[in-house]
């Protein structure tokens, strides 16, 4: 899809989800209220909405173009907004990445939940099968991870130098921008090890029933996780011309029995 369509697009969608918070009673999706359950008004919704629109711009000029040929000038263009506007929601380009990320995060740490949620509830119907629920499961987990990592693949470096970069701000003393981008830091990093926390309960239990090696769990969730990492950029080298659900089988099958043959 080409930038100029992507424009019309948002364009549309810009114009479809204002028309949507202007009427009376309408309940649009998750920008009716705060997260605190707070109800908004046509004021708020119409800023959410022109902040979501911004980041929307940014996610598809990030995936197109890469983060850093990316710039605000261009994020602003296809969302159809001034400059000013940008400068109302997000310091600079930095904290627009942080925010896209977090996003992405949050979203697979929910479908992950699920899956797990879903082992356990499978577990716990008796004479279920336990290999299979756990296998099924980390089979669904690693799918997921893949995708996310194939859209996240072009912001890893650009949000690790973000994150050293933040030092060099508090030297600077540039008080407000250093405080925007560690707070987003923080919850990145929360969501990352609650991630990390519920793929190591599944390897637990798979050691608890016998089915895995007595090794340690976070151990066995770092190497999956970088396992499906590592897929998703030769996948992404590749330029998408490999079979995913193949090489993803390949993963998971060395991943339980190893490369050596007994």
């Amino acid at each position: 899809m080409t930038i100029q369509s992507n424009a019309e697009l948002i364009s549309q969608t810009h114009k479809n989800m204002m028309r949507k918070s202007n009427v009376k009673g309408n309940v649009y999706l998750k920008l009716q209220t705060t997260g605190g359950g707070h109800k908004m008004n046509r004021i708020e919704r119409e800023k959410a909405l022109r902040r979501s629109i911004i980041i929307d711009a940014a996610r598809q000029l990030f995936k197109m173009k890469n983060y850093y040929q990316t710039t605000i000038d261009d994020i602003v263009k296809l969302a159809q907004f001034g400059k000013g506007t940008f400068y109302k929601y997000f310091s600079n380009k930095d904290e627009l990445l942080l925010v896209i990320y977090l996003d992405e995060l949050s979203s697979l740490n929910k479908q992950i939940r699920l899956y797990v949620k879903s082992m356990e509830a499978e577990l716990a119907v008796e004479n279920n099968e336990i290999r299979a629920s756990i296998e099924s499961c980390i089979n669904n987990i690693a799918s997921i991870l893949l995708d996310f990592y194939h859209i996240v693949g072009t912001f890893i470096f650009p949000l690790h130098s973000t994150m050293m970069q933040l030092n060099v701000d508090k030297k600077l003393q540039n008080a407000n921008k250093a405080k925007n981008i560690e707070n987003l830091i923080k919850k990145i990093v929360l969501e990352s090890g609650e991630r990390h926390e519920v793929i190591c309960s599944i390897f637990e239990l798979g050691i608890k029933h016998e089915l895995m090696r007595k090794q340690s769990p976070q151990v066995m969730a770092t190497i999956f996780d970088q396992m499906i990492l590592g897929l998703s950029y030769s996948h992404n080298q590749a330029g998408n011309s490999i079979a995913k659900d193949e090489k993803l089988r390949d993963i998971i099958d060395i991943f339980n029995y190893g490369v050596v043959k007994l």
